[in-house]
């Protein structure tokens, strides 16, 4: 009974942090793009400009 139950628990947990890792990552991307927002448009107009 009871390493079912630890089980499910593991599996319900990573479905829940993995999607609040991910918000953080975005979140300090953002930042990163906020705090360089000139190099950021000049890596963009890099990568559009070769596509």
């Amino acid at each position: 009974m009871t390493p079912t139950s630890n089980g499910r628990r593991n599996v319900r947990r990573s479905p829940v942090l993995r999607p609040f890792f991910w918000g953080w990552v975005l979140l300090g991307f953002l930042g990163y793009l906020i705090q360089f927002r000139e190099e950021a448009m000049m890596v963009a107009k890099m990568l559009f400009g070769a596509l």
